[in-house]
């Protein structure tokens, strides 16, 4: 096959999402697990979420590539190439 790729949406629900994650380690646990277990080398998601996956990010070394849509607030994508600075964001495809 080819390179695994994941998404992590809340659909119509994101903000509320996020907020329940962010309160439930075991939330963190499951998001880095579907990360970690197929090795995902990229991943597609919300900017409200953003945050959570931050929290992630230092544990699962395959992700390479963040795509997001929407605009992130304050400095959560430079707070993750400064946790990994092996991580891409194309600029031009998140705005």
């Amino acid at each position: 096959m080819g390179t695994p790729v994941s998404s992590f949406y809340g659909g119509e629900h994101t903000h509320e999402l996020a907020e329940v994650l962010e309160g439930l380690q075991a939330g963190l646990a499951l998001i880095l697990h579907a990360l970690a277990e197929p090795e995902c080398r990229g991943l597609f998601t919300n900017t409200p979420l953003l945050p959570t996956l931050l929290k992630v990010l230092p544990r699962t070394p395959t992700i390479k590539l963040v795509v997001y849509d929407g605009e992130p607030k304050g400095t959560v994508v430079d707070d993750m190439r400064r946790v990994r600075n092996d991580i891409q964001n194309p600029d031009h495809l998140s705005r």
